[in-house]
């Protein structure tokens, strides 16, 4: 076997672990060594076998469930014996498997959280498990015996302190114990109880009280053995008293109540005053309520009762008649404290009025109305409580000394009930009938209970379904017929609850319905609210029967709101998505119904507005408040792509603005006063970058000017001519894509052709541009263009295809003028690439043009030139260049190309101009227009239209030619 070589290894991994120890080959932990984990600092110092804590070794992790564990590890987990001091406070010393407590250890309680100071024993899964195992808690008691999961669980015995001034607190438990509590239910086994005052029970325990079948010798040495309920004696059962005296028979809450056998002694002469009324003075048969009644003879009470009839032994049977006896056992909420038999006549059971029989009850005091009417239901709860707290009589079953069984009812007040009767009230199914109301159905308790129909003759009122203790519960219809009061009928079909609409359920009141979750008979959880009237609804969340929360609301005329709602308005972040307005769809907040803050507007053109609103002044008259308008600053972006960031008034431009066409870096700055356009400027790095729209040195007033000194007026091209040209060339009709960005709405100015000059290309006077100079001197003193591109050495821009053929001086030094047809724009095809590209378009000719350029200046460019003259019978040289390269130098190849180019990209630039100014008059009509119609301003804004139509016809028909 070959052996394990170990070395030191040191090791920051990425993530910020670190080891420092022993490692095996291929840098594997084993050995002795420290690893930080640095997401959670938790530290290990030990062994290692194959990169996993093995052997001896100590763990901490900090934090709130964090621990300290020092002892033996397995396989990267906690296993075998250790300790574990844990950040809570607790400590185990013990046996782990698997990165658990398991097997025999100590568990030591925190002093502030745990309810126990120690526990040894046997752990399972990490709880305290096992057959045995003993805790002494912090309150002084003790408990031995078997666990699971942690909680006492099986046989055990538990001594509890002795608790000072109260006899009957128990002091020790032994018997099986359940989720923790003492309790013999589920086991159905015995348990011993023994009390601070000496006494003993032995029987079924529940909860540490006497629960069940068992006996209890008390200190003073009465016993009693019986069925227990809660401590009582609850139940059959023989009490033994140790004066001698024996009761057997029925209990209740500690008192007799079922038939018994009684012998009292001498306990009658001796009776206080006060007790008499309770006394009796020989009983055997059945007992009622502690009140007994004697057979075959004439049976005396102590206080003042009288039983007369067929007895046996001293206990009325078969028929008889019972006088001015106290009844008890019926419920005091239902009759009231005191409630009097003052005569029975029927039949009699065990010493009992049991059997059938008519009796009068007297109730003192009772209570003037009708079933129901005198007790009050809960705030907003709908039902049906019954008082019986009224002089009646009862023919039927009676059991007990009170009715039980099916019977009837005849109260003096003319209310009447028939069905199945206990102990006095409605129990089973019944019908019961009023002056007002009306129910048949199950009852319970005296009260509605289970399935049942019911009716309010007064209110016109009814429900059918589930009922519990008098009111509305479970699944039900309920319906109001519409009344001068009510206004209109409502109806509601679902669940209910304690008398309040519960769980789910359908509302209907007039023409609205709502159907969803109901919480406290309110509207609450997830729903749809419909008026089938107006077309409103509401699908989403409710709270406390209002519309709050996440939802989404479709006003009658279309309009969509999603979002918070509060109280029925939006609250919060909410969408609205708009149908018949100019608006598509906004985005913000909203507090109470009302605008706030920023918000984003996507307009049905395509257009979007991101910043500041405020509530328009034409208000949405579905719901006020709801529509926005621009208000502040923000940013507009055109659908074209166009973007304007502006300060608004009252959704009206007003302020400084920054304007950027779709695709360019250049920016215009404008300034609105109540929307008109007031000035505007352009910021830009280099204004003969490639995105320069306007490439013309000169400023429009500028070369206005010098035209009116030169008197010479642009040539434009009639539309009928521009048209032909148009369709000639396939160029689109301008009504659609135009050179002008498309037929772009933004308050810009329209970009023109990009500037065909390259680099380092002098500028023609635009005025003296038509007249070229004699050989070897400049046009125009002003700076030179900075190139569009760098480039190696200089070249001129790309000229037109119809190239203006230089004119001789003649003997005179006049130079005459060309003539007139060197004017008329040739029909070329229409250029095709994109103007925003930044390089310019040309053609095969000027191709050609830039390559003879090229190839003189590399022969020589200084080589002298003969100027070639013309007069009227000179030929002139054709539009197209040719395809061979041009001769002469540079410098008159360049002075040639600038002098026809110059004239045409002025008219180029006042066309552009042009055009930018239609742009922006009908872009602050569109805007002033928005959301209303007028038609003096639509009419305006047609003719506009066709204006730009016009001048979009002439900027191609001129492009066209340049082409």
């Amino acid at each position: 076997m070959a052996v394990v070589k170990r070395y030191k290894w040191t090791k920051n991994f990425p993530n910020g672990d670190r080891y420092d120890g022993e490692a095996i080959e291929e840098n594997i932990k084993d050995g002795t060594g420290e690893y930080l984990w640095a997401a959670n600092n938790a530290t290990y110092k030990g062994e290692w076998v194959k990169d996993v804590p093995h052997g001896e070794g100590t763990m901490t992790l900090p934090g709130v469930d964090g621990f300290e564990y020092k002892g033996q590890f397995a396989k990267g987990k906690r296993h075998g014996k250790g300790t574990c001091r844990f950040e809570n406070g607790r400590e185990y010393t013990g046996k782990w498997k698997e990165d658990q407590m398991s097997g025999e250890g100590t568990l030591k309680g925190a002093a502030d959280t745990d309810d126990f100071i120690e526990y040894v024993g046997t752990f399972e899964g990490g709880y305290r498990s096992g057959p045995r195992g003993t805790c002494r808690y912090k309150d002084g008691s003790v408990y031995v015996g078997s666990w699971e999961r942690g909680k006492r669980q099986g046989q055990g015995e538990l001594k509890l302190p002795a608790a000072d001034g109260n006899p009957s607190a128990p002091v020790r438990y032994v018997g099986p114990f359940h989720s923790n509590e003492p309790s013999t239910i589920e086991s159905r086994g015995t348990a011993e109880i023994e009390y601070a005052d000496g006494s003993v029970y032995r029987g079924g325990v529940d909860l540490l009280q006497r629960d069940g079948e068992g006996e209890l010798r008390q200190a003073n040495g009465d016993v009693f053995k019986g069925i227990f309920s809660r401590n009582a004696r609850h139940g059959s059962g023989v009490l033994k008293h140790a004066d001698g005296r024996v009761l057997e028979g029925m209990w209740r809450n500690d008192h007799m109540v079922g038939p018994v056998t009684y012998r009292h002694g001498e306990a009658a002469r001796t009776a206080a005053p006060d007790d008499r009324e309770k006394t009796i003075v020989t009983y055997s048969g059945p007992c009622v309520l502690d009140q007994f009644t004697g057979s075959g003879a004439k049976v005396t009470y102590a206080d003042g009762s009288a039983y007369q009839g067929e007895v046996r032994d001293g206990v009325p049977v078969n028929q008889g008649v019972l006088e001015q006896r106290a009844v008890k056992g019926l419920s005091t909420e239902l009759f009231g404290a005191q409630v009097v038999l003052k005569r029975y006549e029927g039949t009699f059971a065990a010493g009992k009025v049991e059997g059938r029989g008519t009796g009068q009850l007297l109730v003192a005091p009772p209570v003037a109305g009708g079933a129901g009417e005198e007790s009050v239901l809960p705030p907003g709860a709908k039902g049906l409580l019954l008082s019986f707290r009224r002089n009646g009589t009862f023919s039927g079953q009676w059991s007990q000394g009170v009715p039980n069984g099916v019977g009837v009812w005849r109260w003096d007040n003319g209310d009447f009930y028939e069905g199945s009767v206990t102990r006095g009230v409605p129990h089973g199914e019944g019908r019961l009938k009023s002056a007002q109301q009306q129910y048949e159905g199950g009852f319970a308790h005296g009260q509605p209970d289970g399935r049942g129909a019911y009716q309010h003759l007064l209110l016109k009122e009814r429900y059918e379904g589930g009922w519990a203790r008098g009111l509305f519960h479970g699944e039900g219809q309920w319906v109001a017929e519409r009344t001068r009061e009510r206004g209109v009928a409502e109806e509601y079909r679902g669940g209910w609850a304690h008398g309040l609409k519960e769980g789910r359920g359908v509302e209907t009141c007039g023409t609205v319905q709502y159907d969803g979750e109901f919480r406290g008979g309110k509207c609450e959880g997830q729903g749809r609210w419909v008026d089938s009237e107006s077309g409103a609804q509401y699908e989403g969340a409710f709270s406390a029967g209002a519309l709050t929360g996440a939802g989404i609301m479709k006003l009658p005329k279309g309009t969509i709101i999603e979002g918070h709602f509060d109280n029925g308005l939006p609250d919060g972040s909410v969408t609205v998505t708009f149908s018949t307005q100019g608006i598509k769809q906004f985005s913000g907040q909203y507090k109470q119904g009302q605008l706030t803050g920023t918000g984003e507007i996507a307009y049905m053109n395509g257009d979007h507005y991101k910043g500041e609103i405020e509530p328009a002044k034409d208000d949405n008259e579905e719901l006020p408040g709801l529509t926005p308008q621009r208000h502040g600053k923000g940013i507009f972006t055109f659908v074209e792509g166009n973007v304007l960031e502006c300060t608004w008034k009252h959704n009206v431009l007003h302020g400084e603005g920054k304007y950027r066409a779709a695709g360019s870096q250049e920016v215009a700055i404008r300034q609105y006063v109540d929307g008109v356009l007031s000035t505007h400027g352009v910021k830009t790095d280099d204004v003969f970058s490639p995105e320069n729209m306007f490439p013309n040195t000169l400023s429009e007033a500028a070369l206005k000017e010098k035209m009116q000194v030169t008197k010479k007026p642009f040539q434009f091209v009639k539309r009928g001519e521009s048209r032909q040209a148009a369709n000639a060339s396939g160029a689109p009709d301008a009504n659609g894509s135009n050179s002008n960005n498309n037929g772009s709405r933004s308050p810009g100015p329209a970009p023109s052709p990009k500037s065909r000059r390259a680099s380092k290309t002098p500028q023609l006077d635009p005025i003296r541009a038509s007249v070229p100079p004699t050989s070897g001197r400049r046009a125009s003193t002003s700076a030179p263009l900075r190139p569009l591109q760098p480039v190696k050495r200089p070249s001129v821009a790309p000229a037109k295809k119809s190239l203006k053929p230089r004119v001789a001086a003649t003997a005179n030094g006049q130079v005459p003028s060309p003539p007139s047809s060197s004017m008329s724009p040739p029909q070329v095809k229409r250029r095709t690439e994109e103007p925003s590209s930044g390089k310019g378009g040309t053609s095969d000719t000027i191709k050609r043009f830039q390559g003879s350029i090229a190839s003189m200046e590399e022969k020589n460019a200084s080589t002298t030139t003969t100027e070639q003259s013309y007069d009227d019978s000179t030929p002139r040289p054709p539009r197209a260049l040719p395809a061979d390269p041009l001769q002469g130098t540079l410098k008159e190849l360049m002075d040639q190309a600038c002098a026809i180019r110059s004239t045409s990209e002025d008219e180029v630039y006042l066309l552009t101009e042009e055009l930018r100014q239609m742009n922006e008059r009908i872009w602050q009509l569109r805007f002033s227009m928005e959301g209303k119609r007028n038609k003096k301003k639509e009419e305006v804004l047609d003719g506009l239209r066709r204006d730009r139509i016009s001048t979009v016809e002439k900027l191609q028909c001129l492009l066209q030619s340049l082409d």
